[in-house]
Order: structure tokens, then sequence, then C-alpha cells
């Protein structure tokens, strides 16, 4: 068995995300990374045909979707995409979804804080 990895990296989005009033008011740069795995197994024939993999215009789609709303954690993003991921894609081993928020207010120089999720969806 062989997995394939299916990435889309640096996705950018200005969203309103945060704790506090002034996040969801002014608003924030944010990156967004998902890559999904899928088993090849031995002896399974190529295709060239979209519908037989994963479409990154799907995910882009997903990640779109979910960076247009308003939630105060990274962890409810991050979550909220793999579900959607996996929910469309039922067939994929795993996924991870990163993402990160361009200077954070921590009270200090931060270039980005992230949050990351794995999830294993077969075994």
């Amino acid at each position: 068995m062989d997995l394939q990895r299916i990435e889309l990296s640096g996705l950018e989005f200005f969203s309103y995300h945060g704790l506090y009033d002034f996040e969801k008011k002014e608003g924030n740069t944010f990156y967004v990374d998902i890559a999904v795995t899928r088993k090849l197994y031995t002896g399974q024939s190529g295709s060239d045909n979209i519908s037989d993999t994963v479409d990154y215009e799907i995910l882009y789609s997903i990640a779109r979707q979910t960076m247009e709303g308003s939630v105060n954690l990274l962890e409810t993003l991050v979550q909220d995409m793999v579900d959607r991921v996996s929910e469309r894609f039922p067939f994929i081993y795993s996924v991870e979804v990163s993402v990160s928020k361009k200077n954070p207010p921590i009270g200090g120089q931060c270039r980005e804080a992230r949050v990351s999720l794995l999830k294993h969806l077969a075994s």
C-alpha cells in the first residue's frame, strides 16, 4: 500500500476570528494549509479522472467557507475544516489542517500563532 498526499498550502484569507472584540471588528490575515492522504493499493490502476481523487478546488472551497464566519478560537476553525473535509471525502486515509493568525495579540512580537489538527480516518 502506498499513500498519496494532496496539499494546499499558504491559502490566505482576511477574516474576523478572535477572542477579543477588536479582532472581530478589525480583522486579521490568516493562512490555511490542508493536507489529505489517500491509500493507493498494489495493482490499483492509475486514473486521470478528477472523481477518483481529492479535488483541491473543493478543499479550497471548504477553507474559504469556514474562514468566512467568525469564531473565537483557531482550534474551532481547524476542527470545522477537518470535519468538512472528512465528510466530503469519506475514502481518505487522513486529513491535516493548520490555521495561522498573523501578529496575534499576545503582548509581544510574534509572526503568527498556529493550530494544527491531524485526523486519521481509515485503518
